[in-house]
């Protein structure tokens, strides 16, 4: 998880959280997705890029978490180009 993070700072990311909690395997992905958006809530952003899954096999749902937030989200980035202010 952390060269993941280290990986998105290389490339540009503003700033990577880290969500470590030992109840994460007993939740669902609904669960772990409400899980992520309540800690992505607390952040100032206005665009949710997530993998599929984590490292540790915990379902995750990037796309459920990114429409809790009602932002833009995508999971499983490959690649990204700027122009301005709109990303593709």
């Amino acid at each position: 998880m952390k060269q993941t993070i280290k990986e998105a700072l290389a490339k540009g990311a503003d700033r990577g959280i880290h969500i470590a909690d030992d109840q994460f395997a007993q939740l669902d992905a609904l669960g772990s997705a409400k899980s992520l958006a309540a800690a992505i809530k607390q952040q100032k952003h206005d665009l949710v890029l997530t993998g599929l899954q984590s490292d540790d096999h915990v379902r995750t749902d990037g796309r459920a978490a990114g429409g809790m937030l009602d932002v833009p989200h995508a999971t499983i980035i490959m690649a990204i180009e700027v122009d301005g202010q709109k990303m593709k």
